[in-house]
């Protein structure tokens, strides 16, 4: 069997983001444990990561496997998860709550719910089970100030555990921004040399203008076929634009150009994007505002262009070119209130009050009961 917790134990140590005086007064009760995270990852079923003895799940009773395996699952886990994951509920100190869950593992537990069942080696697991829901019921019934500091406790826990996730994320995306910078770089520097090599080697022999520059320009094509085929659509671009500019009468390498031109900015767009979301994700709005320019420029995603018209916005600069792209993204998803809303601010930041007004009453006629659209509306017929 898995232990409760372990995966985690030596990152997430007991009580993790609690309040000291919260984890002292849990600390001094019988029923006060909390381990440093939940059971259960983000996302994962009941049992979690659980690993079941199928041997155990053999044994010789009336159970049924759905049942021998949740009967196992608590009986090993007990005072090892907080109660709330073991009653299948948020962590509250609603009292109806609290008695609905108990209610829900008291029709599955019961003495009475197995009468003249054969229930085998699991009978002292399911009394030691029921025995412990009805302790851990009674006393947050009846214990208001345990049952308030528990809730507490187990939410600022699940909170710290959630921020210690979302910062796992952001650093492996920077680790990837980095590592994308840094193969840029590479490509960067080995088409560098490539051009250099080339450029010797022409002068190395007798030249021959024409058919040398037809031959490199064939030779720039077949290299961009092999980069397109491995989806690196910015190289494969810079090796067609190569390949159009010394063979302009080609137009299979316009073609081929024009076609790839589109996926190549979107992955620069990306690339940019990253850069600028871990700029905003340190404070640096300023820095951020210039990368994500450079991503609506290389290619105009709705959704980039109103973030970027947001940050516009909230800077208080370029509010002409945040204006720009916040009615392309409008234009693009017509139906987007909130495009529609961030358009309207713009303008009004702008003084221009007519479109303003005229964008909020596009809005409210999507959302007719929406009151942040009405108090926008009536505070622009104020001016």
């Amino acid at each position: 069997m898995v232990e409760a917790g372990k995966p985690y134990s030596k990152v997430f140590a007991d009580f993790n983001g609690v309040s000291p005086q919260d984890a002292e007064y849990l600390r001094a009760h019988p029923f006060g444990y909390i381990p440093g995270a939940p059971y259960r990852k983000p996302g994962e079923e009941r049992f979690g990561r659980f690993e079941f003895d199928k041997r155990a799940l053999l044994n010789r009773c009336d159970l049924s496997i759905a049942r021998r395996k949740e009967v196992i699952f608590l009986f090993t886990l007990l005072g090892k998860i907080d109660h709330f994951e073991f009653f299948e509920i948020e962590a509250t100190d609603d009292r109806k709550a609290i008695k609905k869950a108990f209610f829900g593992i008291s029709r599955r537990f019961h003495p009475d719910t197995f009468f003249k069942a054969d229930l085998g080696v699991y009978k002292p697991q399911i009394e030691k089970i029921f025995r412990y829901a009805s302790d851990v019921y009674e006393l947050m019934l009846a214990d208001a100030t345990f049952r308030e500091t528990y809730a507490r406790a187990v939410t600022a826990r699940d909170a710290a555990y959630r921020a210690s996730l979302e910062q796992a994320r952001q650093a492996k995306q920077d680790a990837q921004t980095r590592q994308a910078q840094r193969a840029a770089e590479d490509r960067k520097a080995l088409l560098s040399e490539r051009l250099t090599q080339n450029t010797l080697a022409r002068r190395a022999r007798k030249p021959n203008p024409v058919k040398e520059g037809l031959e490199r320009a064939k030779r720039y094509y077949e290299q961009g076929m092999q980069m397109y085929e491995a989806k690196d659509f910015v190289r494969a671009a810079s090796m067609f634009q190569l390949a159009m500019g010394l063979d302009e009468a080609n137009e299979t390498y316009r073609q081929t150009y024009e076609r790839v031109k589109t996926k190549a900015n979107q992955t620069k767009s990306d690339i940019y994007w990253g850069r600028g979301q871990t700029q905003e994700s340190i404070g640096r709005d300023r820095e951020a505002a210039v990368l994500f320019l450079r991503a609506v420029e290389a290619y105009p995603r709705a959704d980039y262009c109103a973030h970027t018209a947001a940050i516009l916005l909230k800077l208080g600069t370029d509010t002409h070119r945040a204006v720009d792209l916040a009615s392309l993204a409008s234009e693009a998803d017509p139906q987007n209130i909130d495009y529609l809303m961030l358009l309207g601010q713009l303008y009004e930041s702008a003084e221009l009050y007519k479109k303003a007004l005229t964008t909020f009453e596009r809005a409210l006629t999507l959302a007719p009961n929406d009151e942040e659209i009405k108090k926008a509306i009536k505070g622009l017929k104020k001016k």
